[in-house]
């Protein structure tokens, strides 16, 4: 009996040794070395069309075990925009004994704009008609494309039973934080209303800071209620003004009186700074 315990401690101490050089020689083959990124751009310039999918560009990545790690590089995170147009991109790569390492510079759309609102047709309602401007509103970016789900009503009371010209101020947000707002107008007119009609190129135009404009040249048709006859564009009022070197957003009327009742059609023009 006193010679099977002998053995079982002689085991115990043999498995224990055993146990702990595996331990040692196991931590000696880990690998603890951490992967580099490194960056031959520190503040990286793009084009719009270049877009997102070219935010590697200059990056190379290494590891001591396992060397060029470089198509393992992915984008961890970016920023809102920091200035407009800048953002921060955030990057890592893991090694094959996962460990990491990480990388943050700046990054520049060159090209870059704001969000813009457009319209399918002119706000313009009958009394008593179900009024779902929404449906009739797009916004797109040109870094996230169609953000018309995000946009947001600031402020609007409008009433489909009143025959009056409503404002309604919107506004929209893309992935960087950056937002954009338009005033538009919108109309509830009355079901006995006879007046022309005023057809523009666009109802939603911008434009940049000194940039020249005229109002005139948005002017698609002009057509006669009931008969749809053309009538001669050159007699289109334009009501309002547009300061061109101050960044707003603008409202114009465009007038046409027809047998003594006035068409109307409205124009929002957004002046953007730098």
């Amino acid at each position: 009996m006193r010679y099977l315990r002998v053995g079982a401690v002689l085991l115990f101490i043999v498995s224990l040794a055993l146990n702990l050089m595996g331990n040692a020689r196991y931590k000696a083959r880990q690998d603890t070395t951490r992967p580099v990124i490194e960056s031959s751009i520190d503040h990286l310039q793009l084009t719009v069309e270049e877009g997102t999918a070219s935010l590697k560009q200059g990056l190379t990545a290494h590891d001591k075990e396992d060397g060029d790690l470089t198509e393992n590089i992915l984008v961890a995170s970016t920023s809102y925009f920091v200035e407009k147009g800048t953002i921060n991109a955030n990057y890592v790569v893991f090694d094959g004994g996962h460990n990491s390492a990480s990388y943050t510079r700046k990054v520049t759309f060159t090209d870059y704009e704001s969000p813009r609102f457009s319209l399918d047709q002119p706000l313009i309602f009958y009394q008593g008609q179900n009024i779902r401007y929404l449906n009739y509103i797009r916004a797109s970016d040109c870094l996230d494309g169609d953000i018309t789900g995000q946009i947001k009503v600031v402020k609007a009371n409008v009433s489909n039973y009143t025959v009056g010209i409503y404002p309604v101020l919107l506004e929209v947000s893309n992935s960087f934080g950056d937002r954009a707002q338009v005033e538009l107008t919108l109309v509830v007119k009355s079901v006995s209303s006879r007046a022309p009609e005023i057809f523009l190129k666009n109802y939603i135009v911008y434009l940049k800071a000194g940039q020249s404009f005229d109002p005139h040249s948005l002017v698609q048709s002009v057509r006669a209620f009931g008969t749809g006859e053309s009538l001669p564009v050159s007699e289109v009022t334009v009501l309002g003004s547009v300061d061109t070197d101050t960044p707003g957003c603008y409202q114009l009327a465009y007038s046409y009186t027809q047998d003594g009742h006035e068409g109307r059609a409205y124009l929002s023009v957004v002046v953007e700074g730098d």
